[in-house]
């Protein structure tokens, strides 16, 4: 994998404009620009990921417990982010506001459909659904705490946590 990331990336550091060409190679009918940023204001530093962060998204993608996925709680390089707000939480907390609102939760859905080169359903699929997935919260903020629990106990929230277990 390190081979890899060094061919795409020869400076060592994945950059907004290296994720967009490999990200439009395996969605090119999509549009990867606000998921990009939500990515690295996630696991970047100086807005670029070294191979640590990088290995350590995929890595929490695709063979993370699911405390991992939702706080992430990796290692990235020599540095350990143990700040909780990182992860799952933090795509969706864009303003690192160590809070989530309705509004950062469609936003995120938003970024996600864009990067499939879906559009953004409006009917019960859109943001009438993602309003019930948050509603489920009871809160108007939800900070980490919330956010962990509700995931883990949401079978349905579950769900997307477990999607790409094994894949990579």
């Amino acid at each position: 994998m390190h081979a890899a990331f060094i061919a795409d990336c020869p400076t060592g550091r994945m950059t907004r404009a290296d994720l967009h060409r490999i990200y439009r190679q395996f969605f090119p009918f999509g549009d990867p620009g606000a998921f990009i940023g939500r990515l690295l204001r996630a696991f970047a530093t100086d807005d670029a990921l070294d191979f640590g962060g990088f290995a350590a998204a995929v890595s929490v993608v695709a063979r993370g417990s699911i405390d991992e996925k939702i706080s992430c709680r990796l290692g990235v390089g020599v540095l350990w982010l143990t700040d909780a707000a990182v992860g799952a939480f933090r795509f969706c907390d864009a303003g690192a506001k160590q809070f989530v609102t309705l509004q950062d939760f469609l936003e995120c859905a938003d970024a996600v459909h864009g990067l499939l080169g879906l559009p953004v359903p409006r009917d019960a699929h859109g943001p009438a659904a993602a309003q019930a997935v948050f509603s489920r919260f009871q809160a108007e903020r939800v900070d980490l705490t919330a956010f962990r629990t509700r995931c883990l106990d949401d079978p349905e929230i579950l769900q997307g946590f477990i999607f790409y277990d094994g894949l990579v």
